[in-house]
């Protein structure tokens, strides 16, 4: 009984230590990905959001993820490129890729 309880807690532990280190990589590379998804050149921006789409799809696929509230985390750079950029295919990507 102690064993399990044991290893219950330290289950728990990893996964609130996993939160907050995906949670600073994420601050950091959702700022980086905002900030490329809104280049001047349409070829890196198109780059960049097809890359945030993959990354974004692959996380959110994952069964063990799922009780895990990161996806707004997620769709927050979309919402802000939307918001940002100003190359019309820009924005028609974003909405075609949430589809």
């Amino acid at each position: 009984m102690c064993h399990a309880l044991f290893w219950g807690m330290v289950s728990h532990s990893s996964y609130l230590c996993f939160r907050l280190v995906w949670n600073r990589i994420w601050a950091v590379l959702s700022d980086f990905f905002v900030n490329v998804c809104c280049h001047q050149n349409l070829n890196i921006a198109i780059y960049a959001v097809d890359s945030l789409r993959q990354l974004a799809m692959k996380f959110l696929e994952r069964d063990e993820l799922a009780n895990y509230s990161f996806q707004n985390d997620f769709m927050k750079p979309f919402v802000i490129v939307m918001r940002q950029s100003k190359a019309v295919e820009i924005r028609e990507l974003i909405i075609r890729f949430e589809r």
